[in-house]
This record gives C-alpha cells, sequence and structure tokens, in this order.
C-alpha cells in the first residue's frame, strides 16, 4: 500500500507511542468506528459544516486513520503532525491533506493561524501540563476557530491499561469545562459516548489488573474476534443513533473555540 509522504519539520526525536496499539486500531475497530460515529453526531448538532472547504490540523495524528475518516465524510483538508516518525509514514496517502513530522511548541510562522479547526482526539490526557500544550496549539488556529476534542472519561475506569498507554487522567465534564476555561477556550459543547461499554471497562480493569506491560494493550484493546467486534460495532451504532445525549460513558468529546 502507497503511503502518505512525510514533510520534516523539527527535528527527529526517539518518540514512539506505545508498543502495538497502532496494529489494533485499524478504521474497522468498534472502537474507532464508534468515536467517529460519536464525532458526526456531535458535529450534526452542533451544526458543524462538513460540506465546506474547511482546513484543519489533527495534533497527534498517528498513522492517520481518523484523518483519513473525516476527509471521506466532509470536503474538509486536515493536515496531521506528530512526533513519531515511523507512525507518520504509515498514513495513508490523502488527495488533500498533508503530514508533518512537527513539534507544535516551534511555533513555525508558516503555520500561525493557517487552520480552521484543531482535531485533539485521545492527546490532551497524555500531556502532563495541558495549558503549555494548548497554548502551543491553539498558535496554529485562527481566530475563532474551533478545537475537537475526544478524551476517555470518569476517573472510576482508570486501570492499568491507563497507566501503560500513559494517559495521566480520564475526565469528566465538570473537568473538561475547566480545563478549556483555564486554556482560554469558551466550551460550546460536551458530550459523553460509550454507555455501552462502561460494563466492558469495569471488566477491564478488573482483568488488567496483574497483567504484565507486554500484554496490557493487546488484551486490554483488541476485540476477542470478528464475531464480537462485529456485536459491538451494533451495540455503538443503536447507541449513537437512539441516545444523542447519554448521561455517561467511557469517552468524553467536547468542541471549543478560540476567543
Amino acid at each position: 500500500m502507497s503511503q502518505a509522504p512525510v514533510r520534516i519539520l523539527s527535528p527527529r526525536s526517539e518518540v514512539s507511542f506505545v508498543s502495538g496499539w497502532y496494529e489494533l486500531a485499524s478504521s474497522s475497530h468498534f472502537w474507532m468506528e464508534g468515536r467517529l460515529a460519536a464525532a458526526l453526531r456531535q458535529f450534526g448538532k452542533n451544526d458543524i459544516p462538513l460540506d465546506q472547504d474547511w482546513k484543519g490540523l489533527e495534533i497527534g495524528c498517528g498513522e492517520g486513520v481518523l484523518r483519513a475518516q473525516l476527509e471521506q465524510h466532509s470536503r474538509w483538508t486536515i493536515d496531521g503532525c506528530d512526533l513519531d516518525l515511523a507512525s507518520l509514514k504509515n498514513n495513508p496517502p490523502s488527495t488533500r491533506g498533508q503530514v508533518f513530522l512537527y513539534d507544535i511548541f516551534e511555533r513555525l510562522d508558516s503555520l500561525h493561524g493557517g487552520y480552521d479547526f484543531l482535531v485533539l482526539f485521545d492527546v490532551i490526557e497524555h500531556i502532563e501540563n495541558v495549558k503549555a500544550f494548548m497554548d502551543a496549539s491553539l498558535f496554529h488556529l485562527k481566530a475563532g476557530g474551533l478545537v475537537f476534542i475526544n478524551v476517555p472519561a470518569l476517573d472510576s475506569l482508570f486501570s492499568r491499561y491507563d497507566k501503560v498507554v500513559g494517559h495521566q487522567r480520564r475526565y469528566d465534564k465538570r473537568m473538561m469545562n475547566q480545563e478549556l476555561i483555564n486554556c482560554g477556550l469558551e466550551m460550546v459543547h460536551q458530550n459523553y459516548w460509550g454507555l455501552s461499554f462502561l460494563p466492558i471497562l469495569r471488566l477491564r480493569k478488573r482483568l488488567l489488573r496483574n497483567a504484565t506491560e507486554q500484554t496490557v494493550v493487546r488484551r486490554g484493546f483488541r476485540p476477542p474476534g470478528a464475531f464480537m467486534n462485529a456485536i459491538l460495532k451494533q451495540m455503538i451504532r443503536a447507541e449513537v443513533t437512539l441516545m444523542p445525549n447519554p448521561w455517561s460513558g467511557t469517552s468524553l468529546m467536547a468542541i471549543a473555540r478560540k476567543r
């Protein structure tokens, strides 16, 4: 399969994400499909126009599954940046967006205020100093631009899996609202999703309590077979269709605006 060319904008580093996760996180994984469905639902509820020629930057894009999903469902052009060169090289070729090896803290003038929106899906829970990270991120966003965020939800679900994959925290709505205020952002909307996965994550927390670091990601994220993956897809599709505003969930999605 052909791959997207990577533009090197920052010095190469030895940064890499936890081993094995990207191998499992294909677009056909039930959670990846569920996250996309939740995002499209939230865009629709907030009149985010998928039919306009917006330009966005996904920070921490990894192997580019989300970029490809969002471009497929919109007219948007989405650039992707990351510090992990190996993952960037596995991005699928895009007819629109580019891929950068780029440290956002460098704040390149050529990228200043160049984007209508930022995508920070499953990123800020890995960051210790969110305010500094968000300041650097917002440098690339135009005034009034939007930030799309997804994070793991509910501290009660924090487990060995979270520790191994580098999560600093899991969020609830109050925490997310305060985080965005601290970063100088205006909350537009936030929504839980993954309510139907709550029993699964509670079970995962128990089962992985004593798992070795080498097996946590495989046991904690890989579906137990194609049949169960299909069942879980149906569960999240039903949830997204029938429950537009679930009272809880395993993930929290937010839209914020740069003041």
